[in-house]
């Protein structure tokens, strides 16, 4: 099946995608020659400026963990200096390069889990949570599941609007096959599920079935 991924960058001359070399797959990705063709289907779904109107005029903490970095650099290139990014990995050997961290922006904040990396060491939601109480602003994150739901239990404590971009597999990304459907609280799907490949990948976080597995 084909693999979903997001847009890192687009420029006028392509796009730019962000992979972790974690599977069969993403080695194949990660070996492939400037002169190899990839089929590419897409855009599919809906981002964060169709999800959120005016989106770009709110400043926005960008929270992104581990793989969860793949969206991110579109989001900042659109928000400049109304993004503050949280970059979290469990150690230094998950991070990305420094200077390209911070070639996506300045304003970047990033951690480990267990301080072995740049950046400070700590836990992604108790810095959110200091950012949050400083200055209240919507968040986008993007990250495994467990994390995006702790982060959504936070929002419900702090009362700040989250949005989330949500992984899962897709045979055919054009709403079709259902294999990427998640419950969720649609009013617009009366079956209780939503599909990522369409309704999503971005979606606000309150229409989410956070139990999902």
């Amino acid at each position: 099946l084909d693999r979903p991924f997001s847009i890192h960058r687009s420029f006028n001359h392509g796009l730019e995608i962000l992979i972790r070399k974690v599977g069969w797959a993403t080695t194949i990705l990660s070996s492939l020659k400037s002169a190899d063709r990839l089929t590419l289907t897409g855009p599919l779904g809906r981002g964060l400026d169709e999800v959120f109107s005016d989106f770009s005029k709110n400043k926005w903490y960008l929270l992104a963990g581990g793989a969860g970095l793949g969206p991110m650099g579109s989001i900042v290139a659109a928000l400049g200096a109304k993004a503050q990014l949280i970059y979290a990995e469990k150690n230094a050997c998950r991070q990305v390069n420094q200077d390209f961290l911070f070639s996506l922006t300045s304003k970047s904040s990033p951690i480990t889990e267990d301080g072995s990396g740049y950046g400070k060491k700590g836990s992604i939601l108790d810095y959110l949570e200091s950012f949050i109480e400083r200055e209240p602003r919507p968040v986008f994150a993007c990250g495994p599941q467990s994390m995006l739901k702790a982060v959504w239990t936070l929002s419900q404590r702090l009362n700040f609007n989250l949005f989330v971009s949500l992984e899962a597999f897709m045979a055919c990304g054009l709403g079709v096959c259902l294999s990427c459907s998640l419950p969720g609280s649609f009013p617009y799907r009366p079956t209780g599920r939503f599909r990522v490949c369409q309704e999503g990948p971005v979606v606000c976080a309150s229409l989410v079935d956070w139990n999902f597995r």
